[in-house]
């Protein structure tokens, strides 16, 4: 279509062909690879936690030492096509998943088949709860770091 060796100029090959000359011209830049390593850790952390949205991926990232922007993330996982998947109204879930709205939330029931099943899912949660979820009512910090006097030790046996 364009010929970028031929004799006439490349503007006058788009006139020609009725294309804008910056479509023409325009070569995309390659990404630094900083901004590769925050994408991909980004992806990573929608593996890990599917319903985080933009500002709690940033403090995610904050909580590992790595000072970004909301802006700048909630940019990168739309040119990701990342999107938080949280409950809207009016949506339904097909899994074995029960959720009861509540004054201020939901609260989610799941059917298991062993006890050992769902001590583990629910560990997982309490601790990604109170050590590794930002909240942001408290400022962003866990609440392990807001709360360290109040939340009572685990002995183990």
């Amino acid at each position: 279509m364009i010929d970028r060796g031929d004799v006439l100029p490349i503007t006058r090959q788009a006139a020609l062909l009725q294309l804008s000359r910056s479509s023409v011209c325009y070569l995309p830049r390659p990404l630094p690879p900083a901004r590769l390593a925050i994408m991909h850790r980004i992806d990573v952390l929608h593996g890990e936690h599917p319903f985080a949205g933009s500002r709690m991926t940033c403090d995610l990232h904050r909580a590992e030492g790595i000072t970004i922007g909301r802006l700048t993330v909630a940019t990168l996982m739309r040119r990701m096509c990342i999107e938080a998947l949280y409950r809207r109204t009016n949506q339904v879930w097909a899994m074995d998943i029960t959720y009861i709205p509540m004054m201020r939330g939901f609260v989610c029931l799941r059917a298991y088949d062993w006890v050992r099943d769902t001590r583990a899912s629910l560990g997982r949660y309490l601790d990604f709860h109170n050590a590794r979820r930002p909240h942001s009512s408290l400022g962003a910090p866990t609440p392990e770091h807001a709360y360290p006097d109040h939340l009572p030790q685990v002995l183990a046996a």
